[in-house]
């Protein structure tokens, strides 16, 4: 939806709303061979995430078979859509909690200067 502003005379659009899911993923004790036959794909579907920022950040414990993930999206349904699409979701248990407050630290990269 777009608005009108008649004094400036300018079209806007409102922001977006976003809301950030953390995503439990509960891994099998035993990693079966069709596990790890879905691992390649789903590395390439969280990178392709990541790079659309619809995953904030995703995470790993073999020591713990669980996996976590933060996704930054319009919609419950998107957020579902998203986690049907990896290879792994069906050989898991899946437990989303909405989150209310999401911090984290700010990388701060050294700009280079080429004197």
């Amino acid at each position: 939806m777009k608005y009108y502003n008649i004094l400036r005379k300018t079209i806007t659009t409102p922001p977006t709303t976003t809301v950030e899911y953390m995503v439990d993923f509960s891994m099998p004790e035993r990693l079966t061979d069709e596990f790890i036959e879905r691992v390649p794909r789903q590395r390439q579907l969280i990178n392709r995430y990541m790079k659309n920022k619809k995953l904030l950040s995703y995470a790993l414990s073999l020591e713990s078979c669980r996996m976590w993930a933060i996704f930054r999206v319009s919609s419950e349904l998107e957020l579902m859509q998203l986690i049907a699409e990896l290879p792994l979701t069906p050989l898991m248990e899946v437990n989303i909690s909405t989150l209310s407050i999401l911090n984290t630290a700010k990388e701060d990269f050294n700009e280079i200067c080429l004197n």
